[in-house]
């Protein structure tokens, strides 16, 4: 029996929900609401293993990475660290305009709507993979990418995308954005369809009472055992994120 190698996530005590990390090469839906740490778990990742020498690119689509950046000083020393890994060349950055100026990434669809040229992303992406040898792809969010697209290309783009990550050998979160309606949530992305068509599945929640709480929960990991149930965890400026040990959250 071949013994897959194991991605930690850098998150305390997340790893053991996994039987030790993420097996190297998974692609991972990372899924949750607005205020969850979502941004936050992705950078940390993505921060972990440029550490240990692997090349971490993260894209961000929707917001401007100096923004995500600046955002990290309240978490102890990793914004000093993240500056520190990009200057070394170990991780590595990215706007949705940065791939937009180097990719044909961006058309039009027959209603004359700024769609995305799926092909030229998909390309796009493969090539910053490569050239940069990156073993880590964080994409925040996928979410994002998906409201550029026609409805009928979405399922075809994330078929795709899977395909191309898992024929690079790329471990990689994609972050998915819940959505909030009159009280119903939803996601534009995460589905049965979607959810197949990945390795592995990580939720956030916070809870909506007096004492809101953060509970997270694998619920889908392919080539390892994992612990389904829910724990709560805690945003901290010393560690980022910290998952409890406590079991039987409901």
């Amino acid at each position: 029996i071949m013994v897959r190698n194991r991605t930690s996530t850098g998150i305390e005590n997340l790893d053991n929900l996994m039987d030790g990390g993420i097996p190297e090469g998974n692609s991972v839906l990372l899924v949750g609401p607005a205020g969850s740490g979502k941004t936050t778990f992705g950078l940390l990742f993505a921060v972990e293993q440029a550490k240990h020498d692997k090349t971490a690119v993260c894209l961000f689509v929707g917001q401007e990475k100096t923004g995500v950046i600046e955002s990290m000083d309240g978490f102890g020393n990793f914004y000093e660290e993240i500056k520190k890994l990009q200057n070394e060349g170990k991780l590595l950055l990215f706007n949705w305009e940065d791939l937009c100026k180097k990719y044909s990434i961006e058309g039009k669809n027959s209603d004359g709507e700024i769609a995305i040229n799926k092909r030229g992303l998909l390309a796009a992406i493969e090539k910053i993979v490569i050239d940069f040898k990156a073993s880590i792809l964080v994409i925040d969010s996928i979410t994002a990418i998906m409201d550029l697209c026609d409805d009928r290309d979405k399922r075809n783009l994330f078929y795709n995308l899977s395909k191309t990550l898992v024929a690079n050998k790329c471990t990689s979160i994609l972050i998915c954005e819940l959505r909030s309606f009159s009280g119903i949530t939803i996601s534009p992305v995460t589905n049965e369809v979607t959810e197949y068509m990945v390795d592995g599945v990580i939720r956030l929640e916070t809870t909506q009472d007096l004492n809101p709480k953060r509970r997270i929960q694998v619920t889908k990991m392919r080539g390892t055992d994992i612990l389904m149930e829910k724990r709560e965890y805690y945003l901290t400026k010393g560690k980022g994120i910290n998952v409890t040990l406590a079991r039987g959250v409901s």
